[in-house]
């Protein structure tokens, strides 16, 4: 008999403490779904969340970041990606988010800074894919003139910047 009450206490603290406690990461997972059907303000909601149960989660920070510039909610964007950059100084994705939400507010020296430290991070890091995207970025449409001009400025920093790592 008494066994079985140890067992049944048991039992039911693994069901009350077991169940419905979630970890940032389960959050940030849910974000992540949230954010690839376009639901960005349910995403920013996800990605709060895991950040209020852990606060140094970086990548929380990183993804809100990205589910609030395609919201239009740049100067937050760039407070997450500041965040993320705080807690983690050689996230070269940090970076290149930033520098993008940046270039979209037409910073377009600051953006440079940042894509400059994304490759740089991103070279010593291996990382030739994120190396790809920025260049890939740098390559689209420049049919405004004024933009165009900085987007050439930006391109040449950029690729000299890259020989360094050939």
């Amino acid at each position: 008999m008494k066994d079985r009450r140890l067992l049944t206490a048991l039992l039911m603290c693994i069901v009350c403490f077991g169940c419905g406690l979630e970890k940032a990461t389960d959050y940030n997972r849910r974000g992540v779904a949230k954010a690839k059907h376009r639901e960005y303000k349910a995403a920013i909601e996800l990605y709060s969340a895991a950040i209020r149960l852990d606060p140094d989660y970086e990548v929380a920070y990183n993804n809100r970041g990205v589910a609030k510039k395609h919201l239009g909610e740049y100067e937050a964007a760039i407070a997450d990606y500041d965040s993320a950059i705080g807690l983690v100084p050689d996230d070269a994705n940090a970076y290149f988010g930033r520098g993008l939400v940046k270039k979209t507010l037409n910073k377009t020296l600051e953006a440079i800074q940042d894509f400059q430290t994304a490759l740089e991070l991103a070279a010593q890091a291996g990382d030739v894919a994120l190396k790809d995207d920025i260049k890939s970025f740098l390559a689209q449409d420049e049919s405004n003139s004024e933009e165009a001009q900085a987007d050439v400025k930006l391109k040449d920093d950029v690729e000299s910047f890259l020989l360094q790592f050939k």
